[in-house]
């Protein structure tokens, strides 16, 4: 039986703590006094060998990170979706779509490994689980586009 990890255990292991945080999936996260966060996931440490300066974790069991230069890094079954980018931040939907914000400020959404917003610059994307998606563009008009595109 694995223990679960709380501030006290970190401490009598002889780790320096800032906070813990349990999300509702079960996966807990802690911050060393580096200021270096650490995911954990079914007591096994996701963020293992990463400098991870933030993490978060999706109910749907994706997760982030963010690099010591500021890019975000989304992480899903052990691989890496957004390898190669310079990710200012992104977003996982339940559905399996996906969001990265690019340097410029444009949101990019991928589904099944294609840019859908390839070609647009979209200031806000949202995708529905019905393969929908809407994107916001740089004077305020929402376009709804079908799941086909």
């Amino acid at each position: 039986m694995k223990s679960k990890i709380t501030r006290e255990s970190l401490l009598t292991a002889g780790i320096e703590v800032q906070y813990v945080y349990f999300y509702p999936n079960g996966d807990s996260e802690w911050r060393d006094s580096s200021g270096n966060s650490h995911l954990i996931r079914d007591g096994i440490e996701l963020t293992q060998g990463l400098e991870a300066k933030g993490v978060w974790s999706y109910s749907h069991s994706d997760w982030e990170w963010q690099d010591s230069f500021g890019n975000y890094h989304l992480m899903r079954d052990g691989d890496e979706l957004t390898k190669g980018l310079q990710a200012k931040n992104v977003y996982s939907f339940f559905h399996g779509d996906w969001l990265w914000l690019d340097r410029a400020g444009n949101w990019h959404l991928m589904r099944d490994g294609i840019e859908l917003t390839a070609g647009i610059e979209a200031k806000a994307v949202l995708s529905f689980p019905n393969r929908d998606w809407k994107w916001l563009d740089s004077n305020g008009n929402w376009h709804l586009e079908d799941g086909k595109r």
